[in-house]
């Protein structure tokens, strides 16, 4: 579940914001400490220009809250609980693009 707000500014200058979540893709019980996925937030924003010469560029970040993947499973007679209370990435990119 999700939604978006683009803006355009005039001049060709764009921007946009959105905002989405995800409930935990498996329980906590077959979770696995290579990906610790609970619930998923996602907030992103942009902003970006297209030039009337084809030339244009956009720059963008994200943040994914990846919750608090909680976990408690037995593996080859080791037991491994716990919580990941910092679960989380932080995504920049940028792009160029030229239409000839």
């Amino acid at each position: 579940m999700g939604g978006a707000l683009a803006y355009d500014f005039g001049e060709n200058h764009r921007a946009g914001m959105g905002i989405s979540y995800d409930s935990s893709p498996v329980s906590d019980n077959d979770r696995t400490a290579d990906l610790p996925l609970d619930e998923q937030i996602r907030v992103a924003a942009a902003i970006g220009k297209i030039s009337p010469i084809g030339l244009s560029y956009s720059f963008s970040t994200s943040y994914v809250y990846f919750g608090e993947g909680k976990m408690d499973q037995t593996a080859q007679g080791e037991r491994f609980k716990g919580e990941f209370d910092t679960n989380y990435l932080i995504f920049i990119a940028a792009s160029v693009n030229y239409r000839f």
